[in-house]
């Protein structure tokens, strides 16, 4: 918890420690928050925001817009920091998913985001370089936040 308390000052004083009059400046990448053993990165941040800076450019403009993009930063590292913390209690607590629950949650974001085609999901997955067994565990990760 200390680090984490540690992680959020140095972060908070990056990202206020600009003036008011020029852009919002945001690390390229590097850490953003640490949670214990979990590392959460600016490039995480960005991945998580993306779908939604279209919406926020479309909306705002000038300093209102810089001010809402650095609050979706904000946001968007807190919810990281949260699911970082659920994570470790869960491991902490020894919680843990049936492999068959797992399969079962594969099998539908397959049927329903890859119209049921494997060979579609692992074109996704090469796309993001990312192996099977590792969105695998992000989907165990996701059903535990769910719970």
């Amino acid at each position: 918890m200390r680090n984490v308390l540690l992680a959020l000052i140095l972060t908070a004083a990056t990202l206020f420690a600009q003036t008011n009059d020029g852009p919002v400046i945001t690390a390229i990448d590097g850490y953003a928050a640490q949670v214990d053993s979990t590392i959460i990165t600016y490039g995480e941040i960005r991945e998580n925001v993306a779908p939604f800076m279209q919406q926020l450019f479309q909306q705002y403009q000038g300093e209102e817009r810089a001010r809402q993009i650095q609050n979706l930063y904000l946001e968007t590292r807190e919810a990281l920091i949260e699911e970082a913390l659920i994570k470790e209690e869960a491991k902490e607590l020894g919680l843990s998913l049936p492999d068959a629950a797992i399969d079962e949650e594969v099998d539908r974001l397959v049927r329903e985001r890859f119209e049921g085609d494997r060979t579609l999901l692992t074109r996704a997955l090469a796309a993001r370089r990312t192996t099977f067994s590792e969105w695998r565990e992000g989907v165990s990760d996701q059903i535990i936040l769910r719970v």
